[in-house]
């Protein structure tokens, strides 16, 4: 079958820069994102005038803690996740394969870090990106349905810079600055609606971005389910 292997690891340092490199990114741009990012308790760094210096080295602090803390935990959930991945990679794969019309995946290392935080960026790129390391609860689907959300966006980036020689910081003439991302945000929760992907993981991402854009292209997809047809309409 044609896929990649996924490697599910945990990391402090990595989710260290995770967490550095979302706060510099998201914090003048994305505020809200920010606030779902942080745990509850680290919130206060965005109310005083905390200079960058020393929200970094709180970050950093809390972010080690966190995995001396709960060592045990996220070792455990990490070797769940992995277990629960490779449960469901067959059928995964098989979808995401028909969907992309047996597209050849994008080469490299594709790797899992465990996180502290709430939000699991990745990078396209390096074909990295982060999953929940501590929530995790007996019967909730929410670790592996991450993981197959973020290995999505590598395949559609890749097809669409296939086809459409685009990658994902292109401008497209009289749309918004960061559209490609929002229409891969909203393309990702149309396909986790999908009935057969649904079948997968049992869980839905909820279109935090584009919510009418969302409407029309789940629309479009139950109408015609082709991955060509759906994107030239968008692209």
């Amino acid at each position: 079958m044609n896929k990649p292997k996924i490697i599910l690891k945990m990391d402090v340092d990595e989710d260290i820069e995770n967490c550095l490199s979302f706060f510099k990114r998201n914090s003048k741009e994305n505020p809200r994102f920010v606030k779902w990012f942080l745990p509850n308790e680290l919130l206060y760094i965005l109310k005083g005038k905390i200079n960058r210096a020393k929200i970094n080295k709180i970050l950093r602090k809390y972010t080690r803690n966190a995995f001396k803390n709960n060592n045990q935990k996220i070792k455990e959930n990490v070797k769940k996740a992995r277990k629960d991945w490779k449960a469901v990679e067959k059928k995964y794969f098989g979808i995401v394969n028909k969907i992309f019309k047996n597209h050849p995946w994008p080469k490299g290392k594709y790797i899992g870090f465990a996180s502290v935080f709430t939000m699991y960026p990745r990078n396209i790129k390096d074909k990295t990106f982060f999953f929940p390391g501590i929530v995790y609860s007996k019967g909730t689907p929410l670790t592996t349905a991450v993981i197959g959300h973020e290995v999505l966006h590598f395949m559609f980036f890749d097809y669409i810079k296939k086809k459409y020689r685009l990658n994902t910081n292109s401008k497209i003439k009289g749309k918004e600055e960061k559209y490609l991302w929002k229409v891969s945000e909203v393309f990702n929760s149309v396909i986790e609606s999908w009935n057969p992907y649904y079948k997968i993981f049992k869980f839905k991402t909820p279109p935090y971005t584009g919510k009418n854009l969302y409407k029309r292209m789940r629309r479009q997809w139950i109408e015609n389910p082709d991955i060509n047809g759906l994107l030239d309409k968008w692209i």
